[in-house]
């Protein structure tokens, strides 16, 4: 667990460029998650008609029920549609 900031005196500058290197990956993979999220939500809305709260809910509700970050269940659908794109174009 990252110490909070104001514990950052009694430490190290290595200690302190460590810390500021994992909370700057922490905030990247957030960015990555939320552009994820957005693109499966415009997938969802799009393929099965859905409004933006109804896939929202989807991709929330599949993270509970499968204890995955929603991030990891928006790379999920994009992969499906990836694939399920990439048979019908191999099958037209």
């Amino acid at each position: 667990m990252s110490p909070d900031y104001e514990n950052l005196d009694g430490m190290t500058i290595e200690g302190r460029l460590d810390y500021w290197r994992q909370r700057a990956l922490r905030a990247e993979q957030a960015n990555v998650d939320l552009r994820d999220v957005g693109r499966a939500k415009v997938f969802l809305m799009k393929s099965r008609g859905w409004d933006e709260p109804t896939a929202h809910r989807h991709i929330q509700k599949e993270s509970m029920d499968q204890r995955r970050s929603a991030g990891d269940i928006a790379r999920r659908i994009l992969n499906e549609f990836k694939q399920a794109g990439e048979t019908a174009a191999n099958n037209g």
